[in-house]
């Protein structure tokens, strides 16, 4: 059994409003390329299948005909769980016509474990895979909401939550596993000991340890709703987990990774190197296939790029020579352009658009920081907005405000509790985008 693991695609995502549907098409054509040429038996997508929980005409058909695709390349098996910015009734609207086509799909969490564990079956119907298929949780998946809970009873509340759901879920499924192996099998033999079936599990969400990216500001909220890597039961054989779009391992585990997004989703992302991961269960001799220490073989899939993220940065002059540099190597790039000289250019824009002219630069965002640095201080000073985070530049708005000292602290606590509620739900992009602007 060969796995592949992807996560965060974004179909429909729009950079600035530039809209992407060749990438998507181009990576979708890729990946299909990927699992028929490596014989990929199972597809595990790990979340974030769509930007927005209503996508358009063009992302569905994106994904609906991949899926199409994929059932007639020799994959047995393609699983998909949602994230947080799916919506669990669109996913799961066709599960049953999926389903025919062995595309199994959990879009939100359930009481019942059950409901989360797939026994996937061979041609021959003994089950070769069970996948712990956990979606995206949310604070009312896992904890019950109590008045005048502190922000650390709600984080305890949180973790302890998703452990007790984990540990539900995949004590059920290496139940199953056992049970199978000790006689379940319908191609058993006689007098020889069966395979042992291996458990895998999905999740969508951020392990501590983890890194939300690099470029990217650290995590809004701290700690909140981060899991240790030890949730996850020692004797899964592999955990494949979306929501960072970095591709990483998780405290140094080849067997816990995220796959990452497969395009850079803002251009703080456009130096990352994006990539699918490939298991292979069957890399050894050991029982269940797995290699001789136990653990399956785990190697990454570089994806290309199909279309460049370029950023420009600079006074006017640094500006204009980087513009030059990428029309004399005919670029083709979406395009952002900071200023950050301490001359005022009211035509900034202008002059971007007349350098970009006869180029394949797509220009989708122009950033003033000397206009930003007036906004915060006022004073015309050297500060960049690049420096602060969310809470930062909430302390300075305080203080333009004239917001007394003594009703500040409240103020700041009420303000946490809005984003932690906000990144817990979904409805605030903790690593896609670029700091206060997501």
């Amino acid at each position: 059994m060969i796995i592949l693991h992807t996560s965060d695609w974004h179909l429909g995502q729009t950079l600035h409003n530039a809209r992407r549907h060749e990438e998507f098409e181009a990576f979708l054509g890729w990946l299909l390329g990927q699992v028929r040429r490596r014989g990929v038996g199972a597809l595990l997508i790990c979340g974030d299948v769509f930007d927005t929980i209503s996508p358009g005409p063009q992302a569905q058909k994106l994904y609906y005909n991949f899926l199409t695709g994929v059932s007639g390349c020799g994959c047995r098996h393609v699983v998909v769980v949602g994230g947080n910015h799916d919506s669990p009734s669109f996913l799961e609207a066709p599960r049953e016509l999926l389903r025919a086509l062995s595309v199994h799909v959990v879009g939100a969490a359930t009481a019942n474990p059950d409901d989360e564990i797939l026994s996937l079956r061979d041609e021959n119907g003994d089950v070769e895979l069970i996948v712990c298929a956990v979606p995206f949780l949310r604070d009312r998946d896992v904890r019950r909401v109590e008045a005048s809970e502190e922000i650390d009873d709600k984080d305890r509340k949180l973790v302890g939550g998703i452990r007790q759901h984990y540990a539900g879920v995949v004590e059920r499924a290496l139940a199953l596993a056992c049970a199978d192996t000790q006689g379940g099998a319908t191609g058993s033999t006689p007098g020889v000991r069966p395979r042992a079936v291996p458990v895998v599990a999905t999740g969508h969400l951020f392990a501590s340890g983890a890194s939300s990216g690099e470029g990217i500001r650290p995590m809004y909220v701290g700690s909140l709703g981060h899991v240790p890597a030890e949730i996850f039961h020692g004797d899964l054989a592999y955990v494949a987990l979306g929501h960072l779009h970095q591709a990483q391992k998780v405290g140094g585990s080849d067997t816990i990774r995220y796959s990452g997004s497969p395009l850079p989703m803002s251009f703080s992302e456009a130096s990352q190197k994006k990539s699918v991961v490939l298991v292979d269960l069957g890399a050894g001799t050991g029982d269940g296939g797995l290699a001789q220490d136990g653990h399956p073989r785990v190697e990454t899939i570089e994806i290309p790029v199909f279309r460049e993220l370029a950023r420009v940065r600079g006074d006017w002059d640094a500006i204009a020579a980087g513009l030059a540099l990428l029309g004399a190597r005919d670029a083709d790039a979406l395009l952002e352009v900071v200023y950050d000289g301490a001359t005022l250019l009211p035509d900034l824009r202008e002059r971007v658009e007349a350098a970009c002219a006869g180029t394949r630069l797509e220009l989708v965002r122009v950033g003033n920081e000397q206009q930003v640095r007036r906004v915060l201080s006022g004073t015309g000073g050297t500060e960049s907005l690049d420096a602060l985070d969310c809470f930062e530049v909430f302390v300075r708005c305080m203080e333009a405000a004239g917001v007394p000292d003594g009703q500040r602290p409240a103020l700041q606590k009420a303000y946490k509790e809005i984003v932690d509620h906000l990144a817990i739900e979904g409805l605030l992009d903790q690593t896609g985008g670029d700091g206060c602007e997501s």
